[in-house]
């Protein structure tokens, strides 16, 4: 299941707390599913500009001369694009591999 499954599955159990809904995400209408997919995508996109102190913390995880505030607001950035990509993240990675090592 891909990040704005495990999201929107996750919203719609909270705000109907199963009422009306069957439990199994996987069992949902097209329909119904869909509408809790979009409302997944807006609360991951709100989601995308971390606070200051999401990036100090993110920092402050490893040794500040390796991760910078700038290096956890870019992973923590890469990784909200990845969640909201339609694309295998896996082959986006493979690709950015492949042009650092295959310049123009």
């Amino acid at each position: 299941m891909d990040m704005i499954d495990r999201v929107a599955a996750a919203i719609m159990l909270a705000v109907t707390d199963g009422h009306g809904f069957q439990a199994n995400w996987k069992e949902q209408p097209d329909d119904v599913r869909g509408f809790w997919r979009t409302v997944a995508r807006a609360a991951i996109e709100a989601m995308r500009e971390p606070t200051d102190c999401m990036c100090r913390a993110g920092a402050a995880k490893w040794d500040d001369d390796w991760c910078s505030e700038t290096n956890a607001l870019n992973m923590w950035s890469g990784m909200i694009d990845a969640a909201l990509s339609d694309k295998n993240p896996q082959a986006d990675i493979a690709e950015s591999i492949a042009s650092i090592d295959n310049p123009h």
